[in-house]
């Protein structure tokens, strides 16, 4: 073997070892933003689900409550309706707003970061 080659051998051996680094650090990375998201969005969807079927089953035990009027041609059953309605809106932009302020941001730079290791790990 020429020493050139097993110089070259030898290169490419640490920049192997160098991408396996690089790989398991963007895992863990991966893993902790998942972590950070799930803590997020379990509380936000298991509360939209308690209200929505705790509404579901009081309009289903009480079906002679949600015809009372609440004002005019508004009763109860309608305002279950909106209410229904008013937390898909509050917990679709809690989500985005704390995406937009804590996730997008990091979850951006660990892709780019995986697209460039992807890249250092391939022979042009």
């Amino acid at each position: 073997m020429h020493p050139t080659e097993f110089g070259n051998v030898e290169l490419d051996r640490l920049e192997a070892a160098e991408t396996a680094d690089e790989s398991t650090e963007i895992v863990v990375k991966t893993w902790e933003l998942a972590k950070a998201r799930n803590r997020f969005v379990w509380p936000l969807l298991a509360s939209s689900l308690a209200i929505y079927f705790g509404l579901l089953i009081i309009v289903l035990s009480s079906p002679d409550a949600m015809s009372q009027s609440l004002y005019g041609e508004v009763n109860v059953g309608l305002a279950a309706v909106g209410a229904q309605l008013l937390v898909t809106v509050v917990a679709f932009w809690a989500y985005c707003t704390w995406a937009a302020a804590k996730f997008d941001a990091r979850a951006t730079s660990l892709r780019l970061n995986a697209q460039r290791a992807n890249r250092g790990g391939q022979h042009v």
